[in-house]
């Protein structure tokens, strides 16, 4: 009968659903209602093809599409993934990979067509979806054993939430959401069975997926590893009794967390390099203890609808659904789960909100710099735990009861009600305040139904599905409704704004990029986002990263080019840069706003002209990205000295871009080059002004009557070149700028903040430029020249001199560059526009020379002899070297534990019976009684059939032998 039973069971637990397991079946639903309700989101937003939009939004759209961009170029056509000249200037690509891309969904891009990006990212972002529902399923089947449409439910619940909704953009950031519960899982077994494999992968994908993410996942390890083993009773993490177990286990995750560190080296390595060039000191954060947010206000972010913005005072996204809003609480509540576990969840929940809301731990977990846009980026852990505890509460009802549910219930209530009369903006009264209260009202109604069907299967099934339905309805309609709000904030691009441009300009490229085989730079002076020379696959001078190059974008900004914090642009270029950059092409377009300089149509020559109206212009007197000049460069703009134990003055020698670009052209030829000369300002009047001072800078603020508050500047003509001008300041202010009463548009704005031609006009005349004051002070350097006249023939002169030395550039691969030159007599040095970086060796006749960093550091310079040479670049990252030598060391390691684990844990393994996972042992309301009731039916079934078999046989038997009896009587 044992056997009987045993298969009986068996049979049971191995039901199939459209040839699936069930197991499968609920993986397969976790999966695919997350994936196609985020489809269905994107339907009712319109994205493309059910309409115009896009799903580029925020950084999405003006940085990571770009990224990808190049990411596909570097699969499909072979570019370099350690080095990049499609950003500004040129610099290392691994922190960009690492940062954004390193992500295996980032792959799919390559299965797409290039005019197709956008499509790609539309199924990643479905994808990832899809895959936090399988995740966080798979984790309560491991874990809870819920009915299939309980851990849908839940599933949905996490992968829908409000942070995976508004934060998607940042697709970078979701492998770590998807990893979360399979993180929750891998501590628990490495705890409770030694394992280790699933924590050591887990965490490897966390790091290598994005490392900043990767970073905070690896400090919530850190605190919930100690939690986790002392929320366990000594049965539960301890079940084969062994000894000195917690100095065992902590050794264990110790080594496993180095392990799994130093396979992720490949990644981790060539960071840290990349944020030393600036993003490390990228921010001054202040550890002032201060509270971020009001408590209160805080928790209005838990209800249905409730979006108030991704910019820098914005709370954490914390929604996750009106059932577990209810139920989680109850937690606490339950007599089935143990006061330790109450207490381990109590204590992560309230370290996840000082995370929040106090700013030296916001610090911590955000790698000790402030976020200055999309707060709390680990939101998502608080979700998961949030989620786990409704999901505890939610297995226990049966015990918690109804009551318990509608007092939670009708306190949320009460509690929204109290939120309303403060006029949150973030809480509307129809879509966020009336919702909600109508989605508590229904939990209130549904969840008892659901609790008094327990004993009834067909009622607990149809019960469940109800629920399961209501909730999956309820996140739909907030999915909706929070990419809705985030098209209000920060507006969601259509696809057509996207493709535009990209094609339009990919046209116009290919005009100059298909015959030219030699290295060299172009951009254009429209631009969509700073990132578009790498759709484009332009070398160029245009770009914005995190992580960026702090001493390339501050020699650019002294330059006069618009540059600032993380970004640069090309605007504020003039012949004199585009001659030492390298720049060969540059696109224009007459349709466009932005003023075309004239030194472009005097002294570029037309290239092409494409059906679009793109105008294509070849510069003569690029200097390709090396040449020859005089020594003097070397002894030019060198680092300021460090004084040891004191800070750098606040107020530092300047020179002004017109300054800075004479002085730098006669450093290159060894004698004096007058190429802009200051014109004659005759005055400068303040209207409405009340003049204020601070270090280095005139101070302007409006005096607050009203009136419009603005400085106008008067030039008297005296001379009939092309006049330029820029106002240099460390504290930029938004102005709107005049010229001659005619509004040109704004200054110390963003990509407005440059070196701006005026135009040429006839002597004698006087030109008004007037700078319009918003509320705030306007800051101007002190004892500079604003304006200045461009000598062409000076530049030209200059220019033909130096050209003399240029090395035709060739290049295959970014990281590796090549060229011959002639050096004319009286030039001993090569002068190079790529970065300084450790990481380029260079060799001249194939013996390697030392390669010298020029202009603060800078740029690259190395010493030559006079006559005719062969000149070699090639980047070799020492980062990428060792990073990649302690990941192939950490892969053995792991591999060496795993053949022993395999070798001599099979032998304990064999002895020993495996404990179930230890959530399994608090008593179930919903899935054990029924489970029971299935078996003890099956068995009952089976004694029933079998005891009548054996009165059928005896009767049988009985007939055979009377059978027998009358036979023998014949």
């Amino acid at each position: 009968m044992t056997k009987n039973n045993t298969a009986t069971i068996n049979t049971l637990e191995e039901k199939r659903i459209l040839g699936l397991s069930n197991a499968a079946f609920t993986l397969l639903c976790s999966f695919a209602v997350p994936f196609l309700s985020m489809i269905f989101i994107y339907c009712c937003l319109q994205v493309w093809p059910v309409g115009e939009n896009s799903v580029l939004v925020l950084d999405l759209n003006a940085q990571y599409v770009y990224f990808l961009e190049e990411f596909r170029e570097i699969i499909t056509g072979g570019d370099s993934l350690i080095y990049s000249f499609n950003r500004n200037v040129g610099g290392e690509f691994m922190g960009i990979f690492a940062y954004y891309v390193s992500s295996p969904f980032s792959l799919l891009v390559a299965l797409f067509p290039k005019h197709m990006i956008t499509e790609a990212l539309y199924l990643i972002l479905v994808l990832k979806a899809g895959f936090c529902g399988l995740t966080f399923g798979f984790f309560l089947q491991r874990t809870r054993r819920m009915r299939t449409s309980h851990t849908i439910m839940f599933s949905t619940m996490y992968a829908l939430c409000s942070f995976a909704v508004v934060m998607q953009h940042n697709l970078m950031w979701t492998d770590n959401i998807i990893a979360f519960p399979l993180i929750l899982y891998a501590v628990d077994q490495l705890i409770c069975h030694g394992k280790f494999k699933m924590y050591v992968i887990t965490l490897v994908y966390c790091i290598m997926s994005n490392f900043y993410i990767g970073y905070m996942t690896c400090f919530f390890v850190l605190i919930w590893f100690f939690i986790r083993y002392f929320m366990l009773s000594p049965e539960e993490r301890n079940p084969k009794n062994r000894d000195w177990h917690f100095a065992k286990t902590l050794l264990r995750v110790g080594i496993a967390s180095i392990v799994a560190v130093m396979i992720s080296a490949f990644i981790i390595l060539p960071v840290y390099y990349s944020l030393s060039f600036g993003k490390l000191e990228f921010s001054n954060p202040d550890y002032t203890p201060k509270q971020i947010f009001d408590f209160l206000d805080m928790l209005t972010k838990a209800f249905f609808g409730s979006y108030d913005t991704v910019r820098p005072e914005g709370m954490p996204f914390i929604y996750c659904g009106t059932l577990a809003l209810v139920i989680a609480p109850l937690y606490f509540f339950s007599k089935n789960i143990p006061t330790r576990r109450k207490i381990g969840t109590a204590v992560i929940m309230i370290v996840l909100i000082l995370g929040f809301n106090f700013n030296i731990a916001e610090l911590i977990w955000h790698g000790f710099q402030r976020p200055n846009w999309l707060n709390t980026r680990f939101a998502f852990m608080f979700v998961g735990i949030m989620l786990v505890m409704a999901a505890d509460a939610f297995r226990n009802l049966s015990e918690i009861g109804s009551r318990a549910v509608m007092t939670s219930a009708a306190l949320w209530c009460g509690m929204l009600l109290i939120l309303d009369k403060f006029e949150y903006k973030h809480l509307p009264d129809f879509s966020a305040v009336w919702a909600s209260i109508l989605l508590l009202i229904i939990v209130a109604a549904a969840v008892p139904v659901f609790i008094r069907s327990a004993g009834e299967p067909v009622k607990r099934k149809i019960s469940s599905v109800v629920l399961c339905c209501i909730v999956v309805a309820e996140l739909l309609g907030n999915g909706v409704l929070m990419l809705y709000r985030l098209d209000e904030d920060v507006i969601i691009s259509t696809r057509d704004s996207y493709r535009s441009v990209i094609d339009k300009y990919e046209v116009a490229a290919s005009t100059f990029k298909d015959k030219d085989d030699t290295l060299f730079r172009a951009d254009k002076l429209a631009h969509r986002s700073k990132n578009d020379i790498m759709a484009l696959d332009l070398n160029g001078m245009t770009s914005s990263t995190s992580t960026l190059n702090a001493r390339v974008i501050k020699l650019m900004g002294q330059f006069g080019f618009a540059a600032r914090a993380h970004w640069s642009y090309y605007n504020g270029a003039t012949a004199p840069t585009d001659a030492l950059f390298g720049i060969k092409y540059i696109m224009t377009d007459e349709s466009d706003s932005r003023d075309i300089p004239s030194y472009i149509y005097s002294l570029y020559d037309l290239y092409a002209t494409t059906e679009d109206g793109i105008d294509i212009y070849e510069n003569p007197y690029s200097l390709s990205m090396a040449f020859s000049a005089n020594e003097s460069v070397l002894y030019y703009d060198l680092p300021a000295p460090v004084v040891e134990g004191e800070e750098n003055s606040v107020e530092e020698s300047y020179t002004d871009p017109f300054t800075y670009m004479n002085e730098l052209y006669s450093a290159l030829l060894g004698r004096k080059v007058t190429i802009w000369t200051p014109a004659i300002l005759e005055s400068v009047d303040d209207v409405n002004c009340t003049r204020v001072n601070t270090v280095g800078h005139k101070g302007y603020k409006p005096d607050g009557s009203g009136n419009t508050s603005k400085l106008i500047y008067t030039v008297e003509i005296d001379d009939t070149k092309p006049l330029y001008v820029y106002f240099p300041s460390d504290y930029p202010r938004k102005v709107t700028f005049y010229l001659d009463g005619v509004k040109k548009g704004n200054y110390f704005d963003s990509k407005d903040f440059s070196i701006t031609e005026l135009g040429t006009y006839a002597e004698g005349e006087k030109v008004k430029v007037e700078l319009w004051l918003t509320t705030t002070s306007l800051y101007i350097r002190k004892d500079v020249d604003f304006f200045w006249y461009f000598d062409e023939q000076a530049y030209v002169d200059a220019v033909t001199e130096l050209a003399d030395g240029v090395m035709v550039a060739h290049s295959n691969v970014d990281h590796k560059i090549w060229g011959d030159v002639t050096v004319p007599a009286g030039d001993s040095v090569m002068f190079t526009s790529i970065p300084y970086d450790k990481g380029w060796e260079v060799k001249v006749d194939g013996k390697v020379v030392e390669a010298i960093p020029v202009l603060n550091d800078t740029l690259t310079a190395f010493e030559i002899t006079e006559g005719e040479h062969h000149i070699e670049f090639t980047y070799k990252s020492p980062y990428v070297i060792y990073g990649g030598v302690l990941s192939i060391i950490g892969l053995v390691l792991f591999a060496a534990w795993w053949v022993l684990d395999s070798i001599f844990g099979k032998k304990r393994r064999t002895a020993e019976v495996t404990a179930p996972h230890p959530d399994l042992k608090i008593h179930d309301e919903d899935y054990f009684p029924i489970l029971t009731a299935e078996i003890e039916y099956a068995v009952e079934s089976t004694v029933s059939e079998a005891a009548t078999d054996e009165i059928e046989a005896e009767a049988e038997d009985g007939k055979n032998e009377d059978n027998t009896e009358e036979s023998s009587n014949d």
